[in-house]
Formats: structure tokens, sequence, C-alpha cells
């Protein structure tokens, strides 16, 4: 009985090389505010989250559902509940990932996207992680209502501040 001999087969790569060009996806998800007034759907919605990805459906289920992702098994994001839609910014043919890269800084930057903690240190809106799993918390356990006190509370320091400033300014005038 003979062998009929197999070709040569080269061992395919595992994952893109870094220098083949791919297909990347610059994203960003809007998504509602926890503390939006009266629920209005034009002052209520945010620049939640952006990223780049070379699979979109599966980046998409793992933010939104969670399950096993590129480190393991995760839970879903903070913001999921938030009712996200996601839009695409960009999609891009390129050899490099330095050119996406430098390009997703730019949209979480520009866009001032709240729920990035890495790329985005210099938002003044930006909420940590750890603030986004404690809001969530409180949204699973009390529904909407929770951030009620969050509003109410910034709406005080505000009218505070106002009622303050006209003080000075009937002062001084």
């Amino acid at each position: 009985m003979s062998r009929r001999r197999q070709p040569f087969r080269k061992p395919r790569p595992v994952g893109p090389a870094w220098w083949a060009p791919t297909t990347e996806e610059i994203y960003v998800y809007r998504t509602r505010k926890p503390w939006a007034p009266f629920g209005l759907r034009w002052l209520s919605r945010h620049f939640g989250y952006g990223g780049r990805t070379v699979d979109p459906q599966r980046r998409d289920r793992e933010h939104i559902v969670g399950g096993p992702g590129r480190f393991g098994n995760k839970p879903p994001q903070p913001w999921s509940d938030l009712e996200p839609k996601r839009y695409v910014v960009f999609k891009l043919k390129t050899r490099t990932r330095l050119t996406t890269h430098l390009l997703e800084v730019l949209v979480i930057r520009v866009l001032f996207c709240v729920y990035n903690d890495k790329l985005n240190k210099l938002n003044p809106r930006k909420i940590s992680l750890r603030r986004a799993r404690v809001q969530r918390v409180l949204r699973d356990k009390f529904g909407r209502s929770a951030m009620a006190g969050e509003l109410f509370g910034r709406y005080l320091i505000l009218s505070a501040l106002v009622a303050l400033a006209i003080y000075l300014w009937s002062v001084f005038s």
C-alpha cells in the first residue's frame, strides 16, 4: 500500500501580522445620559465610548452582552444598559496600526467620549470605570430614579452659585 505524499503547506499565521494591510474600523457609541433632565431625547444623549476594531460584530457583542473577549470572559460594559447606538466614524484599510491608533485618540478627544478611561484623562466630563460600575449597580437596583439625587445635587449647587453671583453683583455695583 503506497502512501500519497501531502504537499507542503505553510502554517497559517494566527491573526494579522503588523505589516499586513487590515481593514480597521473606528467607532463611537452614543448613549443616554443617566442624569438627563426630563428624558428629552435631544438633550439626553452624549458620546459614551469610542474605539477601534478589526472585527466589529465581535467587539460590539463584547461591549453590549459581555462573554468571551480578547482577554477572557468579561461582563458587559457598565454603559450597555443606556440604550447605546453604534456609529462608524472611519473604515480604513491601512498598512500600519499607528495611523488608526492616532485617529482613535483624535476621535475620542474631539468627541469627548465620557466612558473612555485610558485615552481620555483631560476630559472634565469623564466618568471613571469605578464610578460607572457604581452607577450601573444603582440603576439596576433602583432604576432611573437612582440618579435623581445626583441631579438634584448638581442643580442645588448650580442655583447656589447663581444666587451668589447675583448677590455679589448687587453688592459691588
